[in-house]
């Protein structure tokens, strides 16, 4: 058993801890997904569709190496890079769906903050 980590089924998993081989009882995730927040369930659906894009480009092989050219890394880093960037767009995207237009009504302009001159008196 030694090396050995991973799921069995939908029974027990095994971990590395330490060194040392730990057998679990299997994470049970129903809740943990059906109490999630609106905002966490869009950050999930955001992290899928950046998955699937990235692996779109990953299969066609000029897709992958015109990415790999454009974004300048090596081969084995190609997959986070494209992740990371679909990300941002993603992201990118979400912030503009939902950005609050300001009305010219509602912004109050300051006046200048005046600073103290060398021949004001009080100072």
């Amino acid at each position: 058993m030694q090396g050995m980590s991973g799921k069995f089924g939908d029974h027990f998993v095994l971990r590395n801890y330490g060194g040392q081989i730990r057998m679990s009882q299997y994470p049970n995730m129903k809740k943990a997904i059906k109490n999630s927040t609106p905002k966490q369930i869009r950050t999930r659906e955001i992290m899928e569709e950046a998955v699937i894009m990235t692996r779109t480009v990953m299969f066609h092989e000029d897709r992958r190496h015109a990415a790999q050219i454009r974004l300048n890394v090596p081969s084995n880093k190609l997959y986070h890079a494209l992740k990371k960037e679909f990300l941002a767009e993603l992201y990118q995207q979400e912030r503009e769906k939902n950005a609050i237009p300001v009305n010219e009504t509602e912004v109050k302009i300051l006046p200048p903050a005046i600073s103290p001159s060398s021949t004001d008196p009080a100072i």
